[in-house]
């Protein structure tokens, strides 16, 4: 009798950080039902490194993903697409063949993606605090960029 393998799924994140807690708890749950193991690369990219370098856990995480361990790559690009060395990290994920790559968040010319709607997000959010609540005086912090 032929014991079925186990599917290894990679997931590249920035970072592992107490606000994206609910996150990984769904993804764990998720993995577990569906009898994967999850295997989580956290970049730890900064917004001081050079656009034209990568840092060592983009190296590394490559050099994961090329040793044939993973059978399948989720790219939080919402995470790291604002970092200055995201482009030549994104082209190195484009020369990924040899698993299927899905990006969540932003775009990866030739990957599926799962697409986030941050604007009609912020519409809604404004409608409910409006409309629900009477609420008039409403401030927007923009984060960084």
């Amino acid at each position: 009798m032929e014991v079925a393998k186990e599917i290894k799924l990679g997931v590249i994140v920035d970072n592992l950080r107490e606000s994206s807690e609910l996150f990984w708890q769904e993804m764990e749950l998720v993995s577990q039902i569906k009898q994967v193991q999850l295997i989580i690369l956290p970049l730890e990219m900064k917004m001081s490194t050079e656009r034209d370098q990568m840092n060592f856990h983009q190296t590394l995480t490559l050099q994961y993903i090329n040793s044939n361990i993973l059978d399948g790559l989720i790219v939080l690009t919402n995470t790291i697409a604002i970092y200055p060395s995201y482009p030549l990290f994104e082209n190195e994920l484009k020369k990924i063949k040899h698993i299927p790559v899905v990006s969540v968040g932003t775009g990866i010319e030739g990957f599926p993606s799962v697409l986030l709607d941050n604007y009609s997000g912020v519409n809604e959010a404004m409608d409910h605090l409006v409309e629900d609540h009477g609420y008039r005086r409403i401030a927007f912090i923009k984060g960084a960029k």
